[in-house]
């Protein structure tokens, strides 16, 4: 069995995150875990990086959006560790729990570009299937020296281009969220006023 570990902030869930999750399935993985970080480390640092929605608000959104997708299971494991979230620390625990099961990442090519400031990738990056997905108008890559370990795979179908702080912008301004979140999330984000000031 090939288990998937699809993390991030997910503020909010969009249509691009679904359809990685919906491709990787279709690409053969049995599970993907879909998990919402406490606090990335990509972003902490960033003086002017807003905190994220409660981890509560975000695990919703995800089960609204995912829940009912055969082969998803929406995992709280970071959020409930609290901290920083890494992903070393992240796959030492899926190794456990999936006990035999080949593990992969699903990753965007956005975080592709900073895998060598990923804590320890050089450790835990051998050998782990890595899917890289693309968006909508950029053009494949190939593996970097400075990436070689894991077993790179790159699918050929493009995610939509869609910004979840882009559509943060939008909801504090009032406008539709249409065709960038599922109308399940748009009205738990309208009903719950996220993202306003």
């Amino acid at each position: 069995m090939t288990v998937g570990l699809f993390g991030g902030t997910f503020d909010p869930v969009h249509v691009g995150h679904e359809r990685m999750v919906r491709a990787a399935l279709a690409m053969g993985l049995q599970r993907v875990i879909v998990m919402p970080c406490c606090l990335s480390p990509h972003k902490i640092d960033a003086a002017s990086h807003e905190r994220p929605a409660d981890g509560e608000h975000r695990r919703r959104m995800l089960e609204l959006a995912l829940g009912a997708v055969t082969g998803v299971e929406i995992s709280t494991y970071e959020l409930a560790r609290g901290g920083v979230s890494f992903t070393w620390q992240t796959l030492e625990f899926l190794r456990k729990k999936f006990t035999g099961a080949r593990l992969a990442l699903l990753v965007g090519l956005d975080q592709y570009h900073k895998f060598p400031r990923w804590q320890r990738f050089a450790e835990w990056g051998r050998g782990l299937d890595i899917y890289v997905f693309g968006r909508a108008g950029q053009a494949p890559l190939t593996v970097g020296a400075a990436h070689a370990g894991p077993v790179y795979h790159w699918p050929t179908e493009r995610i939509p281009a869609v910004s979840a702080s882009a559509i943060r912008q939008r909801a504090r301004a009032g406008q539709s969220l249409t065709g960038l979140v599922s109308p399940p999330v748009a009205e738990y984000i309208r009903s719950r006023r996220l993202y306003l000031a």
